[in-house]
């Protein structure tokens, strides 16, 4: 089976995501599989089509206060 692309990684990150956000590093990679040292890529990558953050917060799965990462559509004007 071929590795993941970035791309690959960037499309599982909003998915999962899109539905369960906000998430911490190590539950999205329990989740999907993600290495924790790709998710920050994936989530810039996700960046030049979706607004992605990173701020201090509780993880909507484990609901410990640490680094989460969300994912927000951009409203059409």
């Amino acid at each position: 089976m071929p590795e993941p692309t970035g791309t690959d990684n960037a499309v599982v990150l909003s998915q999962l995501l899109f539905e369960k956000g906000p998430l911490c590093a190590l539950f999205i990679s329990a989740q999907c599989g993600l290495a924790v040292r790709d998710i920050e890529p994936a989530a810039k990558r996700l960046e030049q089509t979706l607004t992605t953050t990173r701020e201090m917060g509780h993880c909507k799965a484990c609901e410990m206060r640490m680094l989460v990462y969300s994912l927000f559509v951009k409203s059409p004007k």
